[in-house]
């Protein structure tokens, strides 16, 4: 159910993701059109400086080159999530809030031994475990009391027999089959005990990675937002320069792609961060509780 819920979340996240990146693309085309109508008509004319009119249709050619990629990544997002829940959302944005609030402020050795892949390899162990004990027991005597009475059926002349006492008992088997058998539990006994090894540490690995990641995502998004904000102040310099011919119309550009790439890498961010947080509640098998899943 945590697998489940795990692959279904982080369709709905790359889906709001893509769902951002198209909608912010398409905002910033809106404010870039009237530069790159500008621009065509520069270069219709054969005015200005033809290699920075040159390099302001690379920058334009790029920009309308991304909004296509995200179209196609949107598209694909929107199969993936359909796949999943069958149809898209309907006015219900997601929110990774919600993810945020159900992480343990720690992840405790008590939290990491409840983890159902733990728990899973452990049930197997027991069933290993009780398997080579019921081997081990077809090589035992079994001693214990028993009481037998005997009563003469009516009109006998013999008396009650009645007696009392310890009995010894074995199966007998093969011994070389016995052996063999008993070697193949054991080693599945210690195979079980392995694989609780292995489990744990691979559940440790990923918690931490993941946790990890968030604390880069978190440092990434700060840069971002910084980013973004001194390439908007940039600019608003540069079309002011535009205007008395103190900038050009690459530059301008060139500041807008940047700072569509700021904001992109934010949210770019903010979704592998989510998908971190939700790596951790699936790998303690808190992600399915979350949602008020239940296998009963």
């Amino acid at each position: 159910m945590n697998e489940r819920a795990l692959s279904a979340v982080y369709a709905w996240v790359d889906l709001d993701r893509y769902e951002k990146l198209n909608d912010m693309i398409g905002s910033r085309l809106l404010i870039l059109n009237p530069l790159i109508e500008q621009l065509e008509t520069v270069a219709a004319a054969g005015m200005g400086d033809a290699s920075q009119v040159a390099a302001a249709q690379r920058t334009v050619s790029q920009i309308r080159f991304t909004q296509t990629d995200i179209k196609e990544r949107l598209e694909q997002s929107r199969v993936a999530f359909r796949s999943v829940f069958g149809t898209l959302p309907s006015g219900t944005k997601f929110d990774g809030s919600f993810i945020e609030s159900k992480l343990p402020t720690k992840v405790t050795k008590s939290i990491a031994l409840s983890a159902p892949a733990l728990l899973a390899a452990y049930a197997s162990y027991n069933v290993a475990e009780a398997n080579l004990s019921g081997v081990q027991a077809k090589s035992k005597f079994d001693l214990g009391f028993e009481t037998k009475v005997t009563k003469p059926f009516g009109g006998s002349d013999y008396s009650s027999d009645e007696s009392i006492g310890l009995v010894l008992r074995k199966a007998f088997f093969n011994s070389k089959q016995l052996e063999a058998e008993e070697k193949a539990a054991k080693a599945r006994v210690d195979s079980a005990i392995a694989q609780i090894q292995s489990t744990y540490r691979e559940g440790e690995k990923t918690i931490n990675t993941a946790q990890q990641t968030v604390k880069s995502m978190d440092e990434a998004i700060a840069l971002a937002r910084e980013t973004a904000k001194v390439t908007r102040d940039e600019i608003s310099y540069l079309r002011k320069q535009l205007i008395i011919g103190g900038s050009t119309l690459d530059s301008v550009l060139s500041a807008e792609a940047r700072l569509y790439d700021a904001e992109s890498k934010e949210i770019h961010f903010e979704a592998d961060k989510v998908k971190a947080q939700v790596t951790v509640l699936s790998a303690l098998g808190l992600l399915s509780q979350s949602f008020g899943l239940s296998a009963e």
